[in-house]
């Protein structure tokens, strides 16, 4: 918050998810860095994600898994497609 508060404009966006740094864990919070990546947008304000998808999957949710890291695979195409 220290960070946030010396940088003027700035926007805070926490993931309330396991892990450390893992990207590509919230939609909500992959767009968010999209916008910003893709055209410089920000949120309004500061903003609080949910993860996606349990820690640990039970062998009912492969089928989920494997299509929601399908659909992170080709975001991460998309953004380093703009970036380049």
């Amino acid at each position: 918050i220290q960070v946030r508060n010396n940088h003027v404009n700035s926007r805070l966006v926490v993931v309330e998810a396991a892990g450390h740094t893992t990207p590509f864990t919230s939609t909500c919070a992959t767009n968010i860095a999209n916008d910003y990546l893709i055209s410089g947008e920000l949120p309004t304000q500061d903003m609080v994600c949910q993860q996606d998808l349990p820690v640990f999957n039970s062998q009912n949710d492969q089928t989920v898994t494997n299509t929601t890291l399908s659909d992170r695979s080709a975001q991460r195409r998309s953004i380093m497609k703009h970036i380049q």
